[in-house]
């Protein structure tokens, strides 16, 4: 079998269920959009203390560049949420009658 197809015939054969081994490099596979990007990010002091209270209770310590996430996505917001809720909002302090 050529490996030189077309999109369609490729789709039509993989469609077929036709072994399509032939066609990937598993010798050396590329993982498009992977790359690593080093950025600097500042955080607010109270965000920092959260990550460091999770980290503490997960038995390990905060590093930002640890590949390991110590905190869902929605833990993450529930404790953001938590925060923003522990602080008095400037809404709250101006009375109705001023």
């Amino acid at each position: 079998m050529s490996k030189a197809k077309t999109i369609d015939s490729l789709e039509f054969a993989f469609d077929a269920g036709e072994d399509m081994s032939e066609y990937f490099d598993f010798d050396n596979p590329t993982f498009p959009n992977r790359e690593l990007k080093r950025v600097n990010v500042d955080f607010p002091q109270w965000m920092v203390a959260g990550l460091d209270a999770e980290a503490s209770r997960n038995g390990t310590h905060f590093t930002i560049s640890d590949n390991d996430s110590y905190a869902d996505k929605d833990r993450l917001q529930r404790e953001v949420r938590k925060q923003q809720e522990a602080r008095p909002s400037a809404r709250s302090t101006v009375s109705a009658g001023s």
